[in-house]
């Protein structure tokens, strides 16, 4: 595969992984993970390294060039934001995953005043 194979491959994967992290949708963001993986497999593998894909990149004409980095460009954003949003997605679990835990039977106060479930704790008899 050439390198504007890699690189376009690259790209469209970002741009499906960040698609499907957008609209929630987690069957097709759990069915594309493995493109994602074989793209940023291939830019590792590429002969000669990251470093020969620079030097192959700069060596190409410039519209071509500029074209290519561009659409490199794209998934570095697409990436960007894909990891935002898994970061808030996971800190919405965490947070309904804390709210749930309160309003659970073993979260409420017992009658001696104390915490259910924490023996020898007594907070207060007024509450």
């Amino acid at each position: 595969m050439g390198l504007e194979g890699l690189i376009d491959r690259l790209a469209d994967a970002m741009s499906r992984q960040r698609s499907a992290l957008e609209a929630f949708d987690y069957a097709a963001l759990e069915a594309m993970l493995p493109d994602c993986e074989a793209a940023l497999a291939d830019i590792q593998a590429y002969p000669g390294g990251v470093d020969a894909l620079r030097q192959d990149l700069a060596a190409l004409p410039p519209a071509d060039r500029e074209e290519l980095t561009a659409c490199l460009e794209r998934a570095n954003v697409d990436h960007r934001i894909g990891r935002d949003l898994i970061a808030l997605a996971m800190q919405r679990s965490a947070a309904l995953q804390a709210f749930a835990a309160t309003q659970s039977e073993g979260a409420t106060y017992s009658q001696e005043g104390g915490v259910s479930h924490a023996a020898g704790t007594l907070l207060s008899r007024r509450v």
